[in-house]
Formats: structure tokens, C-alpha cells, sequence
């Protein structure tokens, strides 16, 4: 249990250094443990864009997600891979992510 407090603990180092304010930390970690979750039997060394592409993908289907949820998931998570240096880091298209928050509409929610 040590081992997952210390990864929590250097997470919230990272999203801190990067801006994010500790009032919204505990939605990063909420947010970065969410997606762990969707890959019980995967550890995240073996983690490939493909995984966070179509996790966001689905995440954006879903319906029932703001476009400022969706960008603090987008954010979360690249922070997380960013984190933990991954090779494949530069391959995911993390501004295209972030941009499609914006094209999220629901039929419930009001135009003005």
C-alpha cells in the first residue's frame, strides 16, 4: 500500500508544479484513478496511445460530461503519462483531446 501512496503522492507533486490548483486536485486524482480502473488486468507501463485514445473516446460518447470535465479527464490524464515519462507520450494528440471538449453537446443541454 506504501508503494500506490508514494504514486498518488508524486502525482499531486506533478499536477501542482503544472498549474493545477490544490482546490481541483482530489478531481485529478478521481479522474487519473478512473481511468486506471477502466484497464483492471493492464499495469500502466504497458499503457499505448491506443488505451487513451479510446478510452476518451468512449468517455466522450458517454453523454452526461461537461466540456470542463472533460478537459480536466483530457488533463489528467496526460499528466499522468506525462508523469511517468512515457515513450509514447508525443504520439497521443492531446490538443486535439482537449479542443473536442468544446463540440460536446447534449440534446438536454440549452443553446443560448
Amino acid at each position: 500500500m506504501k508503494a500506490i501512496d508514494q504514486f498518488w503522492d508524486k502525482y499531486i507533486k506533478h499536477i501542482s508544479e503544472h498549474g493545477v490548483k490544490q482546490s481541483i486536485t482530489r478531481w485529478y486524482l478521481i479522474r487519473a484513478e478512473q481511468y486506471i480502473k477502466a484497464f483492471p488486468n493492464k499495469r500502466l507501463s504497458e499503457h499505448k496511445p491506443k488505451d487513451v485514445n479510446e478510452y476518451l473516446r468512449r468517455q466522450g460518447r458517454l453523454g452526461g460530461i461537461q466540456d470542463w470535465q472533460f478537459r480536466q479527464m483530457v488533463d489528467a490524464i496526460q499528466n499522468l503519462f506525462a508523469m511517468l515519462n512515457a515513450s509514447w507520450f508525443s504520439e497521443v494528440d492531446w490538443k486535439y483531446w482537449t479542443a473536442s471538449a468544446d463540440s460536446l453537446f447534449y440534446p438536454n443541454d440549452k443553446l443560448t
